[in-house]
C-alpha cells in the first residue's frame, strides 16, 4: 500500500471567518466543518484541499 504524506497545520487568526474566506479564494481550500461559539466566532474549523483529510 502506498501512502501520500500530508501536512495538517494549525493556524490562529484574529478573524478566522475572514481567513477561511481568503484561504478558499487564494488556495481553493474547502470548509469540511466549522464549530462556532454562541456569539458566532469560529472556535475550530477543518479545511481541506484536494485529497488531504484532517482527523
Amino acid at each position: 500500500m502506498t501512502t501520500t504524506p500530508t501536512i495538517s497545520p494549525v493556524l490562529r487568526y484574529q478573524d478566522a471567518a475572514a481567513a477561511i474566506d481568503f484561504l478558499a479564494a487564494a488556495f481553493g481550500v474547502e470548509r469540511h466543518s466549522d464549530h462556532r461559539t454562541p456569539d458566532g466566532l469560529v472556535a475550530h474549523a477543518d479545511l481541506r484541499r484536494g485529497p488531504s483529510a484532517s482527523a
